[in-house]
């Protein structure tokens, strides 16, 4: 729980979480978090409330997400494996190789920007399995400059509401969902 602070240089790797109540990796309502590593966590649960990070407030930054696996519970609210609100912001994060599930068949985000003012920026996203999308945006969050790529799942990003997308790089023939028109740009083969 970082409420205020500094972490940094931490791994948190192969822990198993079964939980309705907060079960995450971190829970994040202020502070910093640099450098860390999140690796081969495993969570069962309610969505916000059984995700790898769950972030309300605070700073994310250059941290790396992989071999994770997410599987949601119930529709309550729109569940990430990272999941933000609030005016958390995630920079410079990689986000690749993770699996979500939900066990009733609503979408699962591998980043869920859900609400308030929350930003990713620079971040890249995929190469593993999504059950619903790789990127989920609403509220009046933004994403910008953000890559997402390659993955296994339902179309890649969901702009929903208010939720702001800008300088989004995706790989050939990747589908998006949006509310607005978005600032899309392709791969180097130039088909996207």
């Amino acid at each position: 729980y970082v409420s205020n602070g500094l972490v940094e240089d931490c791994v948190i790797r192969n822990t198993v979480s079964q939980t309705n109540s907060h079960g995450e990796g971190a829970y994040i309502t202020g502070g910093r978090m640099t450098r860390c590593v999140f690796k081969n966590c495993n969570y069962y649960g309610e969505p916000f409330k059984a995700s790898v990070v769950t972030m309300k407030g605070g700073v994310l930054e250059n941290c790396l997400f992989t071999g994770n696996k997410l599987t949601t519970l119930h529709n309550t609210n729109r569940p990430g494996l990272i999941a933000f609100a609030g005016n958390a912001t995630v920079v410079n994060c990689t986000i690749v190789a993770n699996q979500n599930h939900s066990s009733i068949g609503i979408n699962v985000a591998d980043l869920a920007l859900a609400s308030g003012t929350c930003q990713a920026i620079d971040c890249t996203i995929g190469d593993g399995f999504a059950a619903g999308h790789e990127l989920y945006v609403a509220g009046t969050c933004l994403a910008k400059n953000c890559t997402v790529r390659n993955t296994k799942g339902l179309p890649l990003v969901e702009q929903a509401d208010s939720g702001q997308v800008e300088g989004l790089t995706l790989d050939d023939g990747a589908e998006i969902e949006a509310t607005r028109p978005l600032k899309v740009y392709g791969s180097k083969s130039g088909t996207g």
